[in-house]
């Protein structure tokens, strides 16, 4: 049975540029019996040995009408890894992004009062634990300190039990880790 991971990336932890780097690199993930997906309720080929999907707005989804979506033989194989961030640099990220995209005119106390409720990776988790499966969440630490050599991109790909190369492209190194 092929195992599905899907990734899940709190805003700010490299989720856009780890699912634009499983798409650039999906040939050679495929020789290595990793197929990515395109769509969430896509079925993974049955030679896979394993199947991603990253989406960047999964983070912000309903946990279970996420797993609701996942075709049945997809979800009972399913593994969600969760990516955070310390709390304070989280929200300094996203308050930066913020303002460099002119979506908000807030000081930076103001923007953190109405979007508190955003960094709770405890409820975060725990909503993902109970429409997958505590077993099947990998919640980890988005930090260079703890990333595998401080890179979502090696880090996510390590939890597959996969490792970076030659082979594929690095292209984006600077937005991913």
């Amino acid at each position: 049975m092929t195992t599905f991971w899907l990734h899940v990336g709190a805003p700010a932890t490299g989720a856009a540029p780890l699912a634009a780097f499983l798409a650039d690199n999906a040939r050679v993930l495929a020789a290595d019996g990793v197929a990515v997906l395109d769509r969430l309720d896509a079925a993974p080929p049955p030679d896979a040995e394993h199947a991603a999907f990253s989406d960047a707005g999964l983070f912000a989804a309903d946990p279970g009408a996420v797993a609701a979506r996942l075709p049945e033989a997809t979800r009972a194989a399913a593994r969600v890894v969760l990516y955070v961030r310390r709390q304070d640099l989280f929200f300094e990220a996203l308050y930066k992004q913020a303002v460099a995209a002119g979506r908000t005119t807030e000081g930076f106390a103001e923007f953190v009062a109405a979007r508190r409720g955003l960094g709770d990776w405890a409820a975060r988790a725990d909503a993902w634990a109970a429409a997958i499966g505590a077993d099947r969440l990998d919640v980890r630490r988005y930090d260079r300190a703890t990333l595998r050599k401080g890179d979502v991109r090696r880090d996510f790909l390590a939890a597959l039990g996969r490792r970076v190369d030659k082979r594929f492209d690095l292209r984006q190194a600077a937005e991913a880790a």
